[in-house]
């Protein structure tokens, strides 16, 4: 179960080079995207433009909670998330097309802003 005082804001960064990472802090996202620069996003050298894409978020505290319910209707939609416990908080999350996905989120995601390097 988690903390009653857990944020339920939820920060999500998107790269065009495959990376993405999610925290309660809009920082601690961007590190986990391994944006820690503008000049990280041009680290690699490919046809793309450096492109990264933060989303905020925020999760209901009731229907953002795994239960048999969510398994069961997540299984239906062909989702599956594995390491929940009854209770714990659903966490945002990037399927394979690089689009963010969630359960439970109180409305859309919003597109916080878009960081690029123009070459």
């Amino acid at each position: 179960m988690t903390d009653k005082n857990e944020s339920l804001i939820r920060y999500v960064v998107i790269t065009n080079h495959g990376h993405w990472g999610r925290s309660p802090e809009l920082l601690g996202a961007l590190k986990n995207a391994k944006v820690n620069s503008f000049y990280s996003l041009n680290a690699t050298k490919d046809s793309k433009t450096p492109l990264a894409h933060v989303y905020r978020l925020e999760l209901d505290p009731v229907e953002s909670r795994w239960s048999d319910e969510t398994k069961a209707e997540l299984k239906r939609c062909r989702v599956n998330l594995t390491g929940y416990e009854n209770g714990d908080l659903i966490e945002p999350w990037v399927d394979d097309w690089g689009s963010l996905q969630s359960w439970g989120a109180k409305g859309e995601a919003e597109k916080v802003i878009e960081l690029k390097i123009r070459k």
